[in-house]
């Protein structure tokens, strides 16, 4: 997995299991500071424990049953 966090790049391998996903810790590919954002975004990644889709297609990623992230596909 790779992306970023609105300020610098990372990247990460992940786990998959039915619908449960964990992430490995997040390696930042760039040394920018951008504030308390970024390291909660970082924190929350390895606290994920499932995902789901919506029926409009968006990805949900899970903290036990609550959505901590939501993603929809950029054009």
């Amino acid at each position: 997995v790779s992306g970023t966090t609105g300020c610098n790049g990372y990247s990460t391998s992940y786990t998959l299991s039915g619908n449960k996903i964990s992430f490995n810790e997040p390696g930042i590919t760039t040394m920018r500071y951008c504030g308390d954002g970024e390291v909660f975004f970082l924190k929350s990644m390895k606290e994920i424990t499932g995902y789901r889709m919506t029926t409009d297609g968006k990805l949900e990623l899970l903290k036990n049953d609550i959505v901590m992230m939501r993603f929809k596909k950029s054009m």
